[in-house]
Parts: C-alpha cells; structure tokens; sequence
C-alpha cells in the first residue's frame, strides 16, 4: 500500500525543519516558516496527499505564543491539525504517543532517539545537516524534497494513536 492510499500522522519540528535557525544560536527565535522549500512540501503533504500535520516544537512560553500568533498571521495554521509546542525537549515523545505519528520530523538527533524510545514503530527523519556515522535508526533528509520521497515510498503499518494519555502537562496553552 503506498502513503497516496493511505493518510498518515506527521510530527514536524518548527526550529531547523520548518525554520532555519538564526546564526548558530542554540535558542532558536524564527516564528516564521523560511526553510527552502517547506511551505510548497507541507501543502503538497497536506492538501494533495491529505496527510495529519502536527507542528511538535520545544521552546519556551513567548516563543510558542509569538510563533502560533504568526502561523495565524500568515494563514499557515490552515496545514496543519494541530500545534504542540512542549515546555521540555524530551516531552516530545509525548505528544507523538498520543497523536499516533507515523512519522517524526526533527533536526536533532537525540530527540529522534528518544522519540523511539516510547514510539519505536515510528518512522524518524533527521533533517538537514550531515548524515553522519550514526545513522542506523532514522532516515535522513537533507532537505524537503526528499522528505517528500520518504514519505511517499513509506508502505508500513499505522501506529496507533494514545489519545487517553493527558498532555496538557506537556504543553504550553497557545
């Protein structure tokens, strides 16, 4: 079965994946979709493909108010299901547990790990960057065009969803 019969659940990080990051700097502050081909691969997955879109981002209070704020803005929120934005980087697994995500977008490596640790069915991409000597556990994008080519020859099962698990713990209220 290929991933144009079947709709799958996508996780995607905002900072690195849908954003570039600002210069290096480990606090990410863009609230702005600006990764070289993101807005064209994110309608084409939702509205053509008819995928689940989940914006899973950890950052802190401000940043997750400015940067739905500018999602609504722009009228980018339209693309996706829902926008998660969790208060630790490890809370991320949560919120793919619960939202069932088939796959996981990030563009670090070690919140991809740990995503499998409770989601081990997922499927992960690590975006951007090198691949790297460790790659036995995600597949790597290094950009959205292949991100598309992943997902699009992605023929395994679904993962279920845990909507009883509560996370409102997890998230800032947006």
């Amino acid at each position: 079965m290929s991933s144009d019969t079947v709709s799958y659940t996508i996780g995607i990080d905002f900072g690195g994946v849908l954003s570039e990051h600002d210069g290096g700097d480990a606090f990410h502050r863009t609230t702005v979709i600006n990764m070289d081909g993101a807005i064209e691969a994110v309608t084409k997955l939702k509205n053509e493909i008819k995928h689940a879109l989940a914006i899973i981002s950890f950052c802190g209070f401000s940043r997750a108010r400015d940067t739905k704020k500018s999602m609504d803005e722009s009228g980018l929120s339209k693309l996706f299901d829902a926008q998660f934005y969790v208060k630790k980087r490890e809370d991320k697994k949560y919120i793919c547990n619960y939202l069932g995500c088939d796959f996981m977008i990030d563009d670090r490596e070690f919140i991809l790990d740990d995503v499998k640790t409770l989601n081990p069915g997922a499927v992960t991409i690590l975006f951007g960057g090198d691949k790297g000597p460790n790659q036995k556990h995600h597949l790597w994008a290094p950009n959205w065009e292949e991100v598309l080519r992943l997902v699009s020859e992605h023929s395994g099962p679904k993962v279920v969803a845990n909507p009883l698990q509560p996370i409102s713990v997890y998230c800032h209220s947006v």
